[in-house]
């Protein structure tokens, strides 16, 4: 599953969601992430943390975070040009 996966357990990144919930990266390929917290481990879109206001909080693979910013930069994009469904 993973491109990247830390060593020993070891994160690959760690990222905050909009609430202020910290999570784990410790394994990721394509657009998939595993992402790990205090009780729960799940798989999850890039895009789709990203577009709930997730945010990178650091990164030890740089490829990791080429990959998060490259999406950023779309789901930022789309946003500016999709008018909001009031």
């Amino acid at each position: 599953m993973s491109e990247k996966a830390g060593g020993s357990g070891e994160a690959v990144a760690t990222i905050r969601s909009r609430s202020g919930r910290v999570w784990n990266v410790l394994s990721w390929s394509g657009e998939v992430m595993v992402v790990a917290g205090e009780y729960d481990q799940f798989e999850s879109r890039i895009r789709n943390a990203i577009a709930f206001g997730t945010v990178l909080v650091e990164s030890t693979d740089p490829a990791f975070r080429r990959k998060w910013e490259s999406i950023a930069a779309k789901v930022t994009q789309e946003a500016a040009i999709t008018p909001d469904a009031c």
